[in-house]
């Protein structure tokens, strides 16, 4: 059987200019990405067989399939990914449960299992784009697994509001290919409650991490494999209200978040392939300089739950490869205070400092929309001009509840304020707590007779006597 061309050669053929330098970082960091998972992939297996989570095994697959199919890329139909491939695959097939779930620590898990099924959903079909031959096994592996997981999936609860959208993509993918009125019925079930967005644009839970990889994914996948288009507005949103909260060294802020990200770190990577999706679709001049700048950086920044080397299958699923539309300057430093956060009732507004020699701050909330403006210390001052890296606006937070700074700049001021920790005495070196007394009127003397404390004065005493034999 002859391969059929892949994306990026049909997308060649039709004269779209490619953005080759994207997909030449893509492809480098994807193969540096196989060969660590040629080299640890058993630990995947350990923890799918011993732990049940199935998530590690998928993304790594995902990783090989990747690379697989990718014409550019040197593995490029290379024997050496096969077994591999099919081992991950096979063991996946093994460890699901007769409803179609694994395990995830929850003996069966409809929301975790989705998170799995979205990727085998796009593995699937890279291959089968592909077509070659001696991935035929492997195809039919992935179906079956497909197959079995959609009914448990249509019928599964949730745990949390972002879950909804993520079985709803997982069940727009299947249904894509192997069509059940089951799926459709559950997906509009769930899409009829609503999306859980707040009006300054921001999810309902307000959490970044969860925005950049849960929602805004199932969110677009449901626009483009389900036909929601409308979809899009909401991602739209989301992307614009993060351009307020990001520092310049590329992390999100994360305080106002309601999940467990509130005290991490959360970094804008994670929101590439989304603001390069919707700098295309719309011509979004803010969203291209995002992903330029992002995309700029490369392999030197942090990354979150996605590596680098791991979005190449993703690019591969839905070949956004244009150049970026022409970029236009982010929020910069004299825009007025932002109101996604305090509009959307989460008592926190990032103000964005004017860079004159003497910048003005604004402490504000829904109820008390400005303060007035306050010299800031030198201290301060000093932070300002420690973000200065380029392409980013300089920035800082205040929480609208306390007045404190908040962000990285804020968590850094507050510990050299601190000053370094010091560790509590050992339990013996430790002055023993004071006795608590009671108070004079409630003191009486206690006299000892056979060893019972005296009664009361004016009560008569009774010995105390042994019972008899």
């Amino acid at each position: 059987m002859t391969a059929r061309k892949t994306f990026l050669a049909a997308l060649a053929d039709t004269g779209v200019p490619l953005d080759t330098a994207f997909v030449e970082l893509l492809t480098a960091t994807a193969e540096t990405s196989a060969k660590a998972v040629l080299d640890g992939y058993g630990a995947d297996l350990v923890e799918l067989r011993d732990g049940g989570e199935a998530r590690a095994a998928t993304r790594s697959l995902r990783t090989l399939v990747s690379v697989y199919v990718h014409e550019d890329s040197a593995y490029h139909h290379s024997a050496a990914l096969l077994g591999p491939a099919a081992e991950l695959a096979d063991a996946l097939a093994e460890e699901q449960y007769d409803n179609g779930l694994w395990e995830h620590g929850a003996d069966g898990n409809p929301a975790d299992t989705a998170f799995s099924i979205v990727d085998l959903s796009l593995i699937h079909h890279l291959l089968e784009e592909d077509a070659h031959e001696p991935t035929t096994g492997l195809r039919a592996t992935i179906e079956r697994i497909l197959r079995l997981a959609g009914p448990s999936l249509a019928t599964g609860g949730v745990h949390t509001a972002n879950h909804r959208w993520l079985v709803c993509a997982a069940l727009a993918r299947i249904h894509a290919r192997w069509p059940d009125p089951a799926y459709p019925e559950r997906i509009e079930t769930w899409l009829a409650e609503g999306i859980d967005q707040l009006p300054g644009g921001e999810y309902s839970e307000r959490s970044p991490n969860y925005s950049a990889a849960v929602t805004n994914p199932a969110l677009l996948v449901l626009a483009r494999h389900y036909g929601r288009t409308d979809l899009y507005a909401n991602v739209r949103d989301n992307l614009a209200a993060n351009l307020y909260v990001i520092e310049p060294n590329g992390e999100v802020e994360t305080v106002h978040s309601r999940r467990q990200d509130q005290t991490r770190v959360r970094h804008l990577p994670e929101f590439w392939l989304q603001y390069r999706e919707m700098a295309l679709r719309d011509g979004d001049g803010r969203f291209a300089a995002v992903a330029a700048l992002l995309q700029e950086r490369g392999t030197d920044q942090t990354f979150g739950e996605t590596p680098i080397g791991e979005r190449l299958a993703q690019v591969l699923d839905r070949p956004e490869l244009p150049p970026l539309p022409e970029a236009t300057s982010l929020p910069d430093d004299s825009s007025t205070t932002t109101t996604a956060a305090a509009s959307s009732g989460s008592a926190a507004a990032r103000t964005r400092r004017a860079s004159s020699a003497e910048p003005t701050s604004r402490n504000c909330t829904p109820s008390r929309p400005a303060c007035p403006p306050t010299r800031p210390s030198s201290r301060c001052a000093r932070a300002r001009r420690s973000s200065t890296r380029s392409g980013w606006p300089r920035g800082s937070s205040r929480s609208a509840t306390s007045g404190r700074r908040t962000g990285a700049h804020g968590r850094r001021l507050a510990a050299a304020r601190r000053g370094p920790r010091r560790l509590p005495p050992p339990a013996a070196a430790r002055a023993p707590p004071p006795r608590r007394r009671l108070p004079p009127h409630r003191r009486q003397p206690l006299l000892v007779r056979d060893g019972l404390p005296a009664p009361p004065q004016g009560v008569p005493h009774t010995p105390h006597r042994s019972p008899g034999p």
